[in-house]
């Protein structure tokens, strides 16, 4: 039997997490895998990418599946989703956010799974670059994963999400601390793109690179 972890963050959102967490008992679980989630609950504002670090970092799952609490995982989503380990290693699956339009080159890796030799890539397994506080961290970590081959989009595994980006949820105190170093996380992406770095393939860092 393998290992699926799927690991949310969540702050200040307990009717969201109660959510999240019903739809997530309807959900069918792949034959051979054990499912576990792991919901991270925050006390305070902080940095998305060192949540999601050390959420994967500390996790020994064969495979990890990163989403938020904002998100209803379809009941279909895992089986769709996990196929795609049976015959490959080393790699990055990409869900499909159903009522969001695709954005080509972001959408498609805003939520994912990860299997454990693909995290082994990464120091200490910190999948997200520190540069960033919330924002572009999971699109380097995209854009990575495709440059070697290693992304695959998985279609028909779904999830909806409710997000004021869609209408169909306000905006939070909790929207609205994510957001406080957008400027920031735009110019940091701006200068790791002119300075090429990408993490994955390199882990430079804007403070020492």
């Amino acid at each position: 039997m393998r290992t699926l972890e799927i690991v949310v963050p969540t702050y200040n959102r307990e009717d969201e997490i109660a959510r999240f967490l019903k739809y997530a008992q309807k959900v069918e679980s792949p034959e051979d895998w054990i499912v576990n989630i792991n919901v991270r609950y925050g006390g305070k504002p902080e940095a998305l990418t060192g949540i999601v670090n050390g959420l994967v970092g500390e996790s020994s799952a064969d495979v990890v599946m990163v989403l938020a609490d904002h998100l209803v995982m379809h009941s279909d989503c895992l089986l769709n989703c996990m196929g795609y380990f049976d015959d490959n290693s080393d790699l990055m699956v990409g869900l499909h956010i159903e009522n969001l339009p695709i954005t080509p080159g972001i959408s498609e890796y805003c939520f994912f799974a990860l299997d454990r030799e693909f995290i082994s890539r990464f120091p200490d397994r910190q999948i997200f670059c520190p540069d960033y506080y919330h924002f572009y961290a999971d699109n380097e970590l995209g854009k990575f994963a495709n440059s070697i081959g290693k992304f695959y989009w998985a279609e028909d595994a779904k999830v909806t999400t409710y997000h004021p980006n869609v209408g169909n949820a306000s905006k939070d105190t909790t929207y609205w601390s994510s957001r406080k170093n957008v400027a920031q996380d735009k110019q940091a992406n701006s200068i790791r793109k002119t300075k090429r770095f990408l993490w994955g393939r390199d882990f430079r860092l804007l403070g020492n690179g």
